[in-house]
Order: structure tokens, then C-alpha cells, then sequence
């Protein structure tokens, strides 16, 4: 079981604090009421990734979703935007995240770091780590191509 709502709330707020000055990452806005499942929308501007081979795109969404148990259990991604990512699958096949040490999320882990690896990921796919969907095999196949 994870905090009451109330503490819930104020994990989350202090979660995101870090991101407050960044202009490159924005957050929803953390309302009053807090029921689970509780999302996050996050868009990131200014982050060069792809949406198809060889076609550059700076703006990016995806939703960070909170489980009752959270911050005992960590978050679970869901990506918006169109992507071409062999570590981050398309929205229509789920939008999936792939992050490295996301195994590790314990009590102690922040919103805010998570946030900050998946900008990372966007400019830094690994392309022999895909994710088993089609559009990140193919993508895996074009960075190791091209990058």
C-alpha cells in the first residue's frame, strides 16, 4: 500500500521540484486531489529525437503514471508523440519506455530523475538494447546504420 493521499500529493510535488527552472521539460500541473491511478503528462521541447528515419522532431509527450503503491512501486511510461526510438516504442504499439535502471526505482527514487534519463534516452538510444516490437527493431536497425 502506498502513502495517503496527502502525503501522496507532496511526494509528487517534491518529486518535481528539480524541474521547476528546466525549459526543456514541463510538467502538469499537481492539482489538489489525488486518486490513483494518477497521471503526469511531460512534454520535452527542445530534444532532438525522431519520429521516422532520418526525420528530426523537438517536441515530445508522454504520461508518467502512478500506481496506488506509489512511491513503493515505480511509475509505468506511456509514450504519446510519434517516435522512432529502438528504446521507446511507438504509441500505437503501447508506448513502452525501455530505461536501463528502472528495476532500481525504490522509496528514495524522484520523479524528477526519471524524467530527466527518458530526455536522456530521446538523445541517446541504444540501438543494441531494442525494446521486441517492430518499429524498435527497425529503428535499432537504422541507428546502428546511421548514427
Amino acid at each position: 500500500m502506498g502513502l495517503p493521499p496527502l502525503l501522496a500529493l507532496r511526494r509528487i510535488r517534491n518529486d518535481l521540484v528539480d524541474l521547476e527552472d528546466r525549459d526543456d521539460i514541463t510538467v502538469s500541473d499537481v492539482d489538489g486531489a489525488v486518486s490513483f491511478p494518477y497521471e503526469l503528462n511531460v512534454k520535452l521541447r527542445g530534444i532532438r529525437g525522431y519520429s521516422a528515419p532520418g526525420k528530426t522532431v523537438d517536441e515530445h509527450e508522454f504520461d508518467v503514471i502512478l500506481g496506488e503503491d506509489f512511491p513503493y512501486e515505480r511509475p509505468r511510461i506511456r509514450w504519446k508523440t510519434a517516435i522512432f526510438h529502438p528504446n521507446i516504442m511507438a504509441p500505437s504499439e503501447g508506448g513502452a519506455v525501455c530505461i536501463a535502471d528502472r528495476d532500481r526505482w525504490d522509496f528514495d527514487s524522484k520523479l524528477s530523475d526519471l524524467i530527466i534519463r527518458i530526455a536522456d534516452l530521446v538523445k541517446n538510444p541504444n540501438p543494441y538494447n531494442p525494446l521486441v516490437s517492430e518499429s524498435c527493431t527497425a529503428a535499432a536497425e537504422w541507428f546502428r546504420d546511421n548514427a
